[in-house]
């Protein structure tokens, strides 16, 4: 069987999304799709503008046939962990064809920055630039320059999507290589902000959502997006409250200092976005700002990494047959309910992390009936 995973963010899940499960359909004929989404944040540590129970219903009626969390602890992490978190979770339930959105339909250009990637040069010189404190993307960027290597293959290297696509093709690489992996083009850059289209990227979307100019064009159902502004102001006031009242944070999380760089150097925003661009520097990204910034806010003291950790969402009637027909070795590690989960399972830290996490966004969003939700069973929708 052709199992087709995809991993996608739903920020929110909007026609290009559409035309990406289409396409995936048109060209490889899955027999099923398998879909793991992001939750409440991103991998940025970004808000997410759609809950993932709404985003659940958007990927079902999209075409998707089984929809499982990645969850906050696994997934609002750095490219190469959330890519490896990611394709664990597909695997443990069986997918054997990932297929993912690219600048490039070129699989082979993806082999060449493996290849560069793991020749001798590369890792003496690569070792060299890190040594000047410098992020892990500067610092490959900074030694692939030094390589001479073609500036066209640079400006690839660092374009978002093919930036994961890469980190997912490394994954499969090295540690699961029974995995078939796949290109479909991108119609649009991830940082383009342009509205002109029907088919806008999903940044253009959450830009027009904060300057309230219209978006319901660009999405394929009516979702109801949340008011991304009033929710950056109510995490600014949270976030300033920690940093100025709490010291005592966990070191398990903060093995290169960065806690101690954003206690020492905060200080009070009346913006969200001018706060992250006040801490960022070429060591630390906005992105492992935002990202630690929440672990501070919910108090997580632990890393979580590489966890079969199987919460299905949603389900279409495919999707049911398929799980029916796994064998009970891996039926026995899915679970649909919070309640099936007890202290003993490994899952239930990540769990427990989970709930909390929904409930920080039920604050930043006014919704309080998403932790309800929470210990419902998952989506169903019958075909």
């Amino acid at each position: 069987m052709n199992i087709v995973g995809i991993i996608i963010e739903t920020n929110p899940f909007h026609n290009g999304h559409q035309y990406f499960i289409n396409e995936i359909k048109r060209i490889y004929k899955p027999n099923l799709i398998i879909a793991v989404t992001s939750t409440s944040f991103t991998m940025r540590g970004e808000i997410s503008v759609l809950n993932k129970f709404d985003k659940t219903h958007a990927l079902l009626n999209g075409g998707v046939d089984i929809v499982l969390e990645f969850p906050f602890i696994l997934s609002t992490q750095s490219s190469d962990y959330f890519a490896e978190n990611a394709i664990t979770i597909l695997n443990s339930i069986g997918v054997n064809h990932l297929i993912c959105g690219c600048e490039t339909n070129n699989i082979a250009v993806l082999e060449k920055f493996y290849n560069i990637e793991n020749s001798e040069p590369f890792k003496a010189i690569f070792k060299s630039n890190i040594e000047n404190h410098y992020s892990y993307k500067q610092t490959y960027e900074k030694t692939l320059n030094d390589l001479k290597i073609d500036q066209n293959l640079i400006e690839l290297f660092n374009k978002p999507n093919f930036t994961l696509a890469y980190q997912y093709f490394k994954t499969i690489k090295n540690n699961f290589n029974h995995i078939k992996m796949s290109l479909i083009q991108r119609t649009n850059s991830y940082d383009c902000e342009d509205l002109s289209s029907s088919m806008v990227s999903a940044k253009a979307i959450r830009y027009a959502l904060k300057t309230k100019q219209s978006y319901t064009e660009y999405l394929p159902f009516n979702e109801s997006l949340i008011d991304l502004n009033t929710a950056e102001e109510t995490l600014l006031k949270l976030v300033n409250y920690v940093c100025l009242t709490k010291t005592n944070f966990n070191q398990l999380i903060n093995t290169e200092g960065i806690i101690n760089y954003i206690i020492n150097n905060f200080n009070i925003q009346n913006d969200f976005n001018n706060l992250i661009t006040s801490l960022s520097n070429k060591r630390y990204s906005k992105s492992r700002i935002k990202r630690t910034l929440l672990y501070m806010l919910l108090d997580i003291d632990s890393f979580y990494h590489k966890y079969e950790y199987i919460r299905l969402l949603g389900i279409n009637k495919l999707g049911l047959n398929y799980i029916n027909s796994l064998d009970k070795s891996i039926k026995n590690n899915i679970f649909a309910s919070v309640k099936e989960i007890n202290s003993d399972d490994l899952c239930y830290n990540i769990l427990e992390i989970e709930i909390r996490v929904t409930k920080l966004y039920s604050l930043l969003t006014n919704d309080e009936n998403l932790v309800i939700k929470e210990y419902q069973l998952p989506i169903r929708k019958d075909l």
